[in-house]
């Protein structure tokens, strides 16, 4: 009976979560297929200039409200509930009845800071990770081991010392995956962890290229970790010496094309040419041979201002050749860190947004030095900042109001990140009701509030990292420099819905590998009273409340099978797949 029951069961709940959110994915507007852009005259780019600021991805359209008045304040509740959502990966009601019990702002206060001591356990496991605990060069030495080349000839003993190798490459990259999804589940300082995980994709590098694996360790735990908290300026001077970013964006390759070099390029095209202009021509191209423009124009166009605002193509030319000679030290045998090389650098008078940059040859490296601070603390880096932030924690869209004057603050308080949140969260419009549970979950997002809100035990982290890569969001491995995004319309695929469907009642039926939910979970449920449990499972999963058709979905399934007779272990799982699957739980 047992068995047809779950058949049965498993069936209609797929139909049921599956019918759920394909009425909220048909009530948007259709998301339009990506086109080149037309190339404008002068005049219109002007004009669009004056018009708007460009951030770079729009968003598409808003995720309209579900279930409540888009006029009608925020109560107390409500208030509790839209601030613990945007400041942690998930409200529980166990992180809601906390606050609730200490005030809001006193809970926001703490958060800021960033200092909550964690649970005994969590600093246990974390605890057991060594290669958190070594520096870059001790990472490299301990598990940059040489892996021989796969062949035929390979004895079983071969294979098996060769997989072996290959693991231990692995486990630095693993294990900063999995202190990041460990924190975010289950830290006591939630806001840090968001924060974190919001300047992760801002500097994004991926482990996928050349050492960053190895060197992503440190990267975590001096730029993110050391930063997230702190300024702006500290963070982007931090990012822009640290191995992992020199050697995704491959400045660490660009250089300065030897002087020697170039009078040989300009005196050999003079002799083949007898043209002076040919010359001083070849002499220029010469020039950029060895310059690399990947970190210069990521540095401006996704760090600080943003796609084509307030720069030029030569900006770019300028900021590349100011940071040639930023480098990294990659011999092991003495420490792995950023090294300036003078024979790498190009130095010479420059321009920079208005700016003149006269050469430092006696400190060549204050010139790039110089392009960071200028960076900085330039206006279009505070607007192009604040709307992110702005973006990330109020509105796929916020109000432009609102996003100036959160700039204002970043350039008053000189970069103070902890000031701009609060800038943030102290705005009128953070609790404007048309923000509220308006924000549509990344995958992250979704499958690490899932697993918080089911308080489930978490044994070995491989199906929740392989539910991230089906649904499209490994920790680390964005290759796009832009790292993922927070826009609703990034997501809402079919496709992806249907993976978090799955993952839905995969969780509700212990079916992700490593992932448990406890038996008190259970706890409270009456025997034989499937309408009770919907009531205690709803108020638990969705604190803010359910639509009718989500309700609807629920008492079809109850109705269906409360004939079987199933225990609240039973029939109540199949609630919770429902409810982790509905489109109220992918909102924030």
């Amino acid at each position: 009976m047992h068995g047809k029951f779950q058949l049965h069961v498993a069936r209609f709940v797929l139909l049921a979560v599956a019918w759920g959110g394909w009425a909220e994915i048909q009530a948007q507007s259709p998301t339009r297929a990506r086109t080149a852009p037309k190339a404008k005259s002068k005049a219109a780019a002007a004009k669009a200039d004056n018009d708007q600021t460009n951030y770079g991805r729009e968003a598409r359209q808003e995720t309209p409200l579900l279930w409540r008045d888009a006029e009608s304040p925020l109560d107390e509740v409500e208030r509790i509930h839209h601030a613990v959502s945007r400041l942690s990966f998930g409200a529980t009601p166990e992180l809601l009845a906390h606050v609730r019990k200490v005030g809001l702002e006193a809970w926001i206060e703490t958060q800021l800071e960033g200092r909550q001591e964690e649970d005994t356990l969590l600093r246990e496991r974390i605890g057991g990770f060594e290669s958190l605990k070594l520096s870059t060069q001790e990472i490299v030495q301990t598990y940059n081991v040489p892996v021989p080349p796969l062949s035929k000839k390979l004895s079983p003993e071969q294979l098996k010392e060769r997989a072996e190798a290959e693991r231990m490459r692995d486990i630095p990259q693993t294990e900063l995956k999995d202190v990041i999804l460990l924190f975010a589940v289950s830290s006591n300082n939630q806001f840090r962890e968001v924060a974190c995980d919001f300047w992760r994709n801002h500097f994004n590098v991926d482990v996928s290229k050349g050492n960053v694996e190895y060197y992503a360790t440190d990267f975590e735990r001096q730029v993110i970790r050391g930063e997230a908290l702190g300024t702006f300026e500290g963070m982007l001077n931090k990012q822009a010496r640290h191995p992992a970013m020199l050697v995704y964006l491959d400045n660490y390759i660009s250089r300065a094309t030897p002087t020697k070099e170039l009078m040989e390029t300009g005196q050999r095209t003079l002799m083949q040419t007898r043209d002076y202009a040919a010359a001083m021509s070849a002499v220029d191209i010469a020039k950029m041979r060895g310059i690399n423009e990947n970190y210069a124009r990521e540095l401006m166009e996704l760090h600080t201002l943003g796609v084509d605002n307030h720069y030029t193509q030569a900006d770019v030319v300028t900021v590349a050749h100011a940071l040639t000679g930023w480098t990294v030290q990659q011999d092991r045998s003495k420490p792995i860190v950023f090294e300036f090389r003078p024979d790498m650098h190009t130095s010479e008078f420059r321009l920079f947004l208005e700016n003149r940059l006269p050469p430092a040859p006696h400190n060549p490296e204050l010139e790039g030095q110089m392009v960071l601070t200028i960076l900085a603390r330039h206006p279009g880096a505070a607007e192009f900042l604040s709307y992110k932030i702005c973006r990330h924690l109020v509105s796929d869209n916020p109000p432009p109001e609102m996003v100036q004057r959160v700039a204002k603050t970043f350039q008053q308080k000189k970069t103070d990140l902890k000031e701009v949140y609060r800038a943030v969260l102290n705005d009128p419009d953070f609790y404007n009701p048309r923000h509220y549970q308006a924000k549509f979950k990344r995958p992250l997002e979704y499958v690490v509030s899932a697993v918080r809100v089911t308080q489930a035990e978490i044994s070995s982290t491989e199906g929740i990292h392989a539910a991230l890569r089906v649904m499209g969001e490994p920790i680390y491995q964005c290759e796009d420099p832009t790292g993922y995004y927070d826009q609703a319309d990034a997501w809402r695929d079919p496709g992806v819905m249907a993976n978090r469907w799955k993952f839905a009642l995969d969780l509700g039926m212990e079916q992700v590998r490593g992932v448990r939910i406890p038996d008190t979970y259970w706890d409270g449920l009456e025997p034989n009273n499937p309408v009770q449990w919907k009531e205690v499972l709803t108020k638990r999963i969705l604190p803010g409340g359910c639509t009718e058709k989500t309700s609807e979905a629920l008492d079809n399934v109850i109705a269906k099978y409360a004939r079987f007779s199933p225990e609240p272990e039973q029939l109540g799982r199949y609630i919770v797949g429902i409810l982790l699957g509905s489109p109220e739980f992918q909102r924030q």
